[in-house]
């Protein structure tokens, strides 16, 4: 972690461990939160050990909670971006700017965990999403995920659409028998 001095340039924040809460790209430091002008990481294989178990036996508390955030922007973005323009993200250069407005915002504006998941769950609500794809299991469940992330148009009834996490009786993949699907065209 970076943080720029003046007559220094950029000084390292050495021997201090990544905390979410208190390191963050925000315009100026203060008292609870101490500004990060930018990141590198020279040791690869080292900036995983916060992220992964040892030997790869899962991941740990905070590599779950980067894994989910990013499924929900992922999730967010795509279908939000088809939702505000009520088009498909494959076939409409309108909606994939839209994504890429969408994603510039989210990673700018430091969303928290709660703000995020309410973004996750209207995106998921507004575009009648089936959820059930499982991106990873691990020993702390990940996010699930709609298995298309296109945007279906219809009410889709009799299946819950609220956020699933993946336990260990669900398959890496599709998963047919999560939110069968019922699709009445109004």
């Amino acid at each position: 972690m970076y943080n720029y001095a003046t007559r220094m340039c950029y000084v390292p924040l050495t021997g201090i461990p990544y905390n979410l809460f208190r390191y963050q790209f925000i315009p100026q430091s203060t008292n609870a939160v101490i500004k990060m002008d930018y990141i590198s990481q020279s040791e690869a294989s080292d900036g995983w050990v916060q992220f992964t178990l040892e030997k790869s036996l899962g991941f740990t508390r905070a590599g779950v909670i980067r894994i989910d955030d990013s499924i929900r922007a992922y999730v967010y973005c795509i279908l939000g971006s088809q939702a505000q323009t009520r088009s498909n993200i494959m076939k409409s250069l309108e909606c994939q700017q839209n994504f890429v407005a969408l994603l510039e915002s989210n990673v700018k504006s430091l969303f928290s965990i709660p703000e995020s998941i309410q973004k996750y769950q209207d995106a998921i609500s507004n575009t009648n999403v089936r959820i059930n794809y499982v991106v990873g299991i691990g020993f702390i469940g990940l996010y699930m995920i709609p298995s298309n992330l296109v945007l279906q148009v219809g009410v889709i009834q009799k299946y819950n659409n609220n956020i699933v996490i993946a336990d260990d009786s669900r398959e890496t993949g599709e998963n047919e028998d999560i939110n069968p699907r019922i699709l009445q065209q109004q």
